[in-house]
């Protein structure tokens, strides 16, 4: 019978960051302060619903496949969705709005009042952004619904899937938008720093938007930091990629030949070393890969500045490469790991995603 090795919430007192990202939770155990924030996809945005005090009883507005439509003055209607997908049963979403009142009250239901969602009365609740999160029961639709005495503003409207369900050991990243942001902050910052090294479970389903879906990214288009991806999907296998930025131009580049398979889980590492000849290696399950790209980077160059840099998760700031499959377990660290370290942790961890 295999033993299972239990997890340690901190490895050691290196680990700078560790987004658990599995059981539906972005938390971080490294106690460092690095938390971080989920985006899901966007499926209305910046909807605006005004005029609301000439609404007719019921003043129906009903958001179904992502777009919205109401029973009655439909001009005043502006919703415009990011992206065209239904809403289903059993998904969980969060909605958001900024919601003004001066008399009477509004509702958020499912579909002919199957599931409450949410209800907002003048004098009971004050004026600003209200958020529900709910797991659809009955319909793919959601209606805003004033009562007949209601006055006032709904606008700002936003409907997320929140991929982060909880039913599976990390987050499901859409190859469209999701992304999980972590502020800038001086212990994963690359700058002034000789070593680093980098640690993620992911089941990748191909290579992502645009060919170049991010693991971690924390680099500024180019030009200061570092990002590990994975790209060049051939033959049900992606490459991996990491490149440490050093004086704009001199920078320091791993690449893998096609060796991590898609659609089950993998161990990936890397480890940046600026003593070792080697400065870049790169690691799957547990197992040191032989790179076919391998440039150190120009002796006596210097790392670029990226301590104003936010890290991204699954994508880039501008949400342009987005991971397609599942990320879990994101650990930072201000060592070089050791391959003795890599292996032992691999082993440590492969129970949870059945490998």
């Amino acid at each position: 019978m295999e033993t299972k090795y239990l997890q340690p919430e901190v490895s050691d007192a290196s680990e700078v960051l560790h987004m658990k990202l599995w059981e539906g939770s972005l938390f971080d155990y490294s106690l460092n302060g690095n938390s971080g924030t989920w985006y899901g996809t966007d499926l209305v945005v910046d909807g605006a619903m005004t005029d609301s005090a000439n609404w007719t009883d019921p003043g129906t507005w009903t958001v179904a496949l992502g777009v919205a439509t109401r029973t009655a003055n439909a001009a005043d209607l502006t919703l415009t969705p990011a992206v065209a997908l239904s809403l289903m049963v059993g998904k969980t979403y969060t909605i958001t709005f900024d919601f003004t009142s001066t008399a009477g009250a509004l509702s958020v239901t499912s579909l002919d009042g199957l599931q409450t969602l949410g209800i907002y009365t003048f004098g009971a609740d004050a004026d600003g952004t209200k958020t529900i999160t709910a797991i659809l029961t009955g319909n793919d639709l959601i209606n805003f619904t004033a009562n007949a005495t209601y006055a006032g503003t709904v606008d700002n409207v936003s409907i997320k899937l929140n991929t982060v369900q909880g039913s599976y050991p990390g987050v499901r990243f859409d190859g469209v938008g999701s992304i999980v942001t972590v502020p800038a902050d001086a212990t994963i910052d690359i700058n002034g720093k000789t070593v680093l090294s980098v640690s993620a479970w992911i089941n990748p389903a191909s290579d992502g938007e645009g060919d170049l879906a991010r693991i971690v990214d924390k680099a500024a288009g180019g030009s200061a930091g570092y990002l590990f991806h994975v790209q060049a999907e051939a033959g049900g296998l992606v490459e991996l990629r990491c490149v440490v930025y050093h004086d704009g131009v001199a920078d320091a580049t791993a690449i893998t030949d096609p060796v991590v398979p898609i659609n089950i889980w993998n161990h990936v590492a890397l480890v940046y070393n600026e003593d070792s000849a080697l400065k870049i290696k790169l690691y799957l399950n547990g197992t040191l890969i032989t790179l076919a790209t391998d440039t150190p980077a120009t002796a006596l160059s210097s790392i670029d500045d990226d301590s104003a840099v936010n890290l991204a998760i699954g994508n880039i700031a501008d949400t342009s490469r987005t991971f397609d499959g599942l990320i879990s377990d994101v650990r930072i660290y201000n060592t070089a790991r050791t391959a003795a370290q890599i292996k032992d942790f691999y082993n440590q961890t492969r129970w949870r995603y059945g490998v």
